[in-house]
């Protein structure tokens, strides 16, 4: 862990000499599992491509993904075989209809590779390449946090951290954004609150985060939206079904499409001040 961690500042150093590029990621984080970060992050990607953006969704998971169950895909290859050196990048990825192709994780492999700081560079700078070929590329990056997780995040335009209004939750999530903020990873931070009963126990949970965020790390976190509770999200997971695409006029459809369309204006944002 520590020659880990010895290397991720030697490629941080390195890295922060080049000029700054057009920075298309967008990664989904939660301090624990549970939180529906998959389910959010899998329909936002599409809700963007709905809206006429071309994106690349990566489920970063190489041994617990299910993205491609959500979807009801089967891909030929997956991150693992990118890992592992039998498929380059371009090769990995999966077509899909419209406006969406897909990286997708790998499940059930009693081996699977341990990522290493430099393969996690490595992805990044492929990430780059494919890119061009898109306007996002959103990377569902699984539970939890270490270092190749870090330098993954490091090198994203913006982070969103998925919680819910559950007490447990939201400390997992000051948890995550004080070992950021340790790590002097400075990316955007949002914090999206999921599974809410009402708007104002999300802004409840948000304004007990963001206390613990000031009172302990004198930092503050901003808020990009909240998602209601929903039985229905439930159903659409079990029949395999875009909720956004099932449910068009419900509630939490137009909560995924108003935090796309966030997402959408900080993009086009930096782009302007980059320019």
């Amino acid at each position: 862990m520590t020659g880990q961690a010895e290397r991720l500042r030697e490629i941080l150093a390195a890295e922060n000499t080049r000029q700054p590029d057009k920075n298309k990621i967008i990664t989904f984080s939660s301090g624990k599992g549970g939180t529906g970060k998959t389910f959010i992050s899998v329909n936002i990607a599409h809700v963007l491509a709905y809206e006429g953006y071309k994106v690349l969704f990566v489920d970063f998971d190489s041994n617990l993904s299910n993205a491609d169950i959500l979807l009801n895909l089967t891909p030929k290859k997956t991150i693992v075989d990118y890992f592992t050196g039998r498929s380059l990048f371009r090769n990995t990825i999966t077509k899909g209809d419209g406006n969406v192709d897909y990286v997708f994780g790998d499940s059930g492999r009693v081996e699977y590779p341990r990522v290493t700081i430099d393969m996690i560079a490595r992805f990044i700078n492929d990430t780059k390449t494919a890119s061009e070929e898109y306007d996002f590329v959103v990377i569902d990056t699984g539970a939890g946090l270490n270092n190749e997780i870090l330098h993954l995040l490091s090198k994203s335009f913006l982070n969103v951290f998925v919680t819910t209004p559950e007490p447990t939750a939201i400390m997992d999530t000051y948890a995550v954004l004080k070992l950021l903020k340790t790590k002097s990873v400075n990316p955007e931070n949002y914090v999206l609150v999921n599974m809410c009963d009402s708007e104002n126990q999300a802004i409840e949970a948000y304004s007990n985060l963001n206390t613990a965020l000031s009172h302990f790390l004198k930092s503050s976190s901003t808020l990009l939206g909240y998602v209601s509770y929903d039985a229905l999200v439930r159903k659409s997971i079990i029949d395999q079904n875009l909720f956004f695409k099932t449910y068009p006029k419900s509630e939490l459809t137009y909560q995924l499409r108003s935090i796309s369309t966030k997402l959408a204006g900080s993009r086009h944002l930096a782009n302007i001040n980059q320019g």
